[in-house]
């Protein structure tokens, strides 16, 4: 059996003019001429005093929120780096074969239709996650990195 090639959305967006059919969602499941975009979600500032009362009315109002300076180091950014690799890099995280829910890829619906998006799925605890490349180990350390960032950021107090 000869190995199975996709193009990531990536490499579609950069060179197709019209949405490959396997990308068109039924009409049912697009959204309506008249769709409305509403107010933003609250951003809460974890510097600034009383942020955890204002987290919990943006959770019971809202059910989401932004968080921002929240401590999480901005060297995790190199989630980006390995999407900007060339696609041969990027095809060994991509074992099609596997049936693995981790690496790289894009997402198939129920109704078979593409997601527009590429992903790289790695499950947390990344430690877990054998990697013999240099950029996804960074990759791994960064994402351990935000796991311990999180934590931290549920344990912390407010001013």
């Amino acid at each position: 059996m000869g190995e199975e090639t996709h193009q990531s959305v990536q490499e579609l967006a950069a060179s197709l003019g019209a949405l490959p059919p396997e990308f068109v969602r039924s009409e049912h499941d697009q959204p309506g001429a008249t769709t409305y975009r509403g107010a933003d979600a609250p951003m809460i500032d974890m510097s600034e005093p009383g942020f955890g009362a204002r987290m919990a009315v943006a959770a019971r109002e809202w059910g989401l929120f932004q968080v921002v300076n929240h401590g999480v180091p901005s060297a995790v950014r190199v989630g980006r780096a390995f999407f900007a690799l060339p696609r041969e890099k990027e095809r060994y995280a991509m074992d099609l074969a596997s049936g693995k829910i981790e690496g790289y890829g894009t997402k198939l619906d129920v109704e078979g239709k593409k997601t527009w998006n590429d992903f790289f799925h790695v499950v947390v605890p990344p430690e877990k996650v054998v990697c013999a490349w240099e950029l996804v180990t960074k990759y791994t350390a960064d994402v351990s990195q935000i796991e311990i960032s999180r934590s931290s950021v549920g344990e912390r107090e407010e001013m």
